[in-house]
């Protein structure tokens, strides 16, 4: 979109294309893994689309927008969205998500692809970023329970510099 460059200015020096360039090196590295598995996908997965029985299995619900595709897309929708605050917002938890990952790993689910996982944040990130910007310039009264544009960019500044770090390795 021509506005990506407004929407990143509270981030700047980072840009839109260098996000990009961070995109095609991660998709790269992941084209040449062979531990790729196609995987049913919730594709939001969050605490409102959970439900809790009494012997504490936990049963999505909402599978409207099921895809498939690598399982650390629905990881990341743990990260972002798996914890609702006391207020009713979708919030980041790391702390929750490091504890479903140990979870997840223990339940038999294979470690995720650290690059897989970088290039899902990204994607997840600038894909609801930029539509929260959008509503935030059609519809500044709208509330709802997704996260302000300030935090995705919050997120996106700081999966910039984990992912050049990453790179590096």
């Amino acid at each position: 979109p021509d506005d990506w460059d407004t929407i990143l200015e509270p981030i700047k020096p980072i840009t839109f294309s260098m996000l990009i360039e961070q995109m095609n090196i991660l998709n790269n590295k992941i084209d040449n893994a062979t531990d790729i598995v196609p995987t049913l996908l919730h594709n939001d997965y969050c605490g409102f689309n959970l439900v809790i029985n009494n012997d504490n299995n936990v049963f999505p619900l909402d599978w409207d927008n099921w895809r498939i595709g690598p399982p650390e897309c629905d990881l990341i929708r743990v990260l972002y969205w798996g914890t609702i605050s006391k207020d009713g917002y979708r919030i980041a938890s790391k702390e929750r998500f490091d504890s479903f990952i140990h979870g997840y790993l223990d339940a038999g689910g294979k470690q995720p692809n650290p690059y897989l996982l970088a290039l899902s944040k990204l994607y997840f990130l600038l894909l609801i970023g930029r539509l929260q910007y959008g509503f935030s310039q059609t519809m500044p009264e709208r509330r709802d329970a997704f996260p302000s544009v300030e935090q995705y960019l919050f997120h996106i500044r700081n999966l910039y510099h984990e992912v050049a770090q990453l790179l590096d390795e």
